[in-house]
């Protein structure tokens, strides 16, 4: 995944991310689920087996709120280092959550109508 860096700075690689969460400079990073995807899942009710794809995942905070509302997540990252975290948090906490390394802006075409909804809140802006 590259994506083009500030102010025609180089392009931002996948190697770029995986440093920053090795580095642990994720500064964009709350600990834990935003207020505002709280309120949407208590708005949204029961999840009765709704696929939720959560792209840009990084520590899978928000992925594993929507595991814990009962969701079928699919996540995904480029990050490495940000995908073995996911997976350890999601087996710690017993949930279930599908954890795919792998270039959000290039989905594959099996993704195509599979899901729901999707949330993105910080890797897309």
């Amino acid at each position: 995944m590259s994506l083009p860096g500030p102010d025609g700075a180089r392009p931002v690689t996948v190697g770029d991310w995986e440093q920053r969460y090795r580095d642990r400079t994720t500064h964009w990073d709350l600990g834990g689920p935003p207020p505002t995807l709280l309120r949407v899942l208590q708005r949204l009710g029961p999840a009765r087996a709704r696929r939720v794809l959560v792209p840009g995942a990084g520590y899978g905070h928000d992925a594993l709120a929507f595991a814990r509302a009962g969701y079928r997540v699919t996540a995904v990252d480029c990050a490495p280092s940000a995908c073995a975290e996911m997976r350890a948090r999601a087996q710690r906490a017993g949930l279930a959550l599908e954890v795919l390394e792998g270039d959000v802006l290039a989905l594959p075409a099996s993704f195509d109508g599979r899901f729901d909804l999707a949330w993105e809140q910080t890797c897309l802006c």
